[in-house]
């Protein structure tokens, strides 16, 4: 049981991830492309020899002098595995990325309304900046 982050040499493992848990199969140089950017997080989580767990972020670089951040785009647990800490290692896992990394901050987006979600953020140390925050989508 625990948290590995993939590199290059784990495409197959990314491919996984994304048949379990998107239901669709990336092709082996999507997952390639976005194993090779250092910038770029994927950690899956295993519990004895099952994929339970993923979460995968970037890391955002700053041209203003300011520490970078790291951006956590996505948490995901299958549900047989929930309620078993495996979202919040992974959670813990990012927090020190960013503190081996020296950024100023992990940020994610989430609704008020996934409670879970929410419990889990706020287990780890989370707090929202501004009750007024809003996410603008520009969808392609």
């Amino acid at each position: 049981m625990s948290v590995y982050r993939l590199t290059k040499s784990d495409t197959d493992i990314g491919i996984e991830v994304t048949r379990l848990f998107f239901d669709r199969e990336a092709t082996k140089q999507d997952v390639n492309n976005f194993l090779s950017d250092e910038n770029n997080y994927l950690l899956i989580y295993r519990y004895k020899d099952d994929l339970a767990g993923f979460a995968y972020g970037f890391e955002l670089q700053r041209f203003d002098g300011r520490k970078n951040m790291i951006y956590l785009h996505q948490v995901e647990v299958l549900p047989k595995f929930r309620q078993l800490g495996i979202g919040k290692e992974l959670m813990e896992a990012f927090i020190e990325i960013c503190k081996d990394k020296n950024c100023s901050r992990l940020f994610l987006i989430t609704n008020k309304s996934n409670e879970q979600a929410v419990a889990l953020y706020n287990s780890v140390g989370g707090r929202t900046l501004h009750d007024d925050d809003v996410v603008y989508s520009f969808p392609f």
